[in-house]
């Protein structure tokens, strides 16, 4: 298997505004990719999503595309779903999380690098 990281650079905006410096609050996460080169008709892909620890309890939402990505975690609290088929040759990835809690009112979101481990998994 070969990984592809998914790091920076994210787009990010929060949905909603802060009313309070305990708001629990939604962001929206943006990166674009090419699809990787050299693979083959049989070959599959993978979108692996990986919460880091202290994230487990955010809810979830993708899309690739502008197409949704039905998420279903495996008992490692990784999401992952294959995509070999959804693959253009240029390509949008939005994730969306819910229930993010802020201990601050900041203008910007934090970077998703904080949040969760994004891959691609190309399989043989």
């Amino acid at each position: 298997m070969h990984i592809i990281r998914l790091r920076e650079p994210w787009q990010a905006e929060w949905l909603d505004s802060a009313l309070s410096e305990t708001a629990s609050r939604s962001v929206c996460y943006l990166r674009k990719f090419h699809k990787p080169t050299g693979l083959r008709d049989d070959q599959s892909v993978a979108l692996a999503i990986t919460p880091l620890p202290h994230c487990t309890h955010l809810e979830l939402r993708a899309q690739l595309n502008d197409s949704s990505l039905d998420l279903q975690p495996a008992p490692s609290a990784t999401y992952e779903i294959e995509i070999s088929q959804r693959l253009a040759p240029f390509n949008q990835l939005q994730l969306t999380l819910a229930s993010l809690a802020t201990t601050e009112i900041s203008a910007s979101p934090p970077p998703l690098g904080e949040l969760l481990e994004v891959q691609l998994r190309l399989g043989s």
